[in-house]
């Protein structure tokens, strides 16, 4: 007998959840909308990497810090933003191009930079200090829901050679 019950009642809750699920579908233009997993934008990223004399630099890897509003994070080197490491290195002209279609964080860009770390860069011996350009984001698609929309990010850093140590 308890058997019985027990089945009864898996096969009357399984309905009701069931029910529950139907009735929670809405054809409303009001509806909520249902949003899983973590916001993103797209980075469409054009650096060129340069010395001091205009001549491009081969090799290099930058950074791309963004510092957002509303957002604020503290991943890298202490200040509110996200930094990341480009996953490409500068070709023999000095560019960068790369298109980030799940760019992390941030609705707003209120401040970019492209950033040059030395530690970054191990095959270029120390040869550049560190150094950074502010870029202006360029808006190019607006934001829907948890997709905080497309951004251009473009500009030139020019890198200055380190002084050498006179010992």
């Amino acid at each position: 007998m308890a058997t019985k019950a027990r089945h009864f009642l898996k096969i009357f809750l399984a309905g009701l959840i069931t029910l529950i699920g139907f009735s929670s579908c809405s054809k409303e233009e009001e509806s909520i909308k249902a949003m899983y997993g973590t916001p993103y934008g797209s980075l469409d990223i054009k650096a060129k990497i340069v010395d001091n004399n205009g001549s491009p630099l081969n090799d290099i890897r930058i950074r791309v810090r963004l510092e957002t509003e509303g957002w604020h994070y503290a991943y890298n080197y202490g200040s509110p933003g996200y930094s990341f490491l480009l996953k490409k290195n500068s070709d023999v002209s000095g560019n960068i191009d790369t298109i980030m279609t799940r760019a992390p964080r941030g609705p707003l860009l209120t401040e970019t930079f492209f950033v040059y770390y030395a530690k970054d860069n191990p095959s270029q011996e120390g040869k550049y200090s560190d150094d950074s350009i502010r870029i202006t984001p360029v808006k190019l698609e607006d934001a829907e829901g948890w997709y905080w929309g497309k951004y251009k990010l473009e500009g030139t850093l020019k890198l200055k050679k380190k002084p050498k140590n006179s010992e």
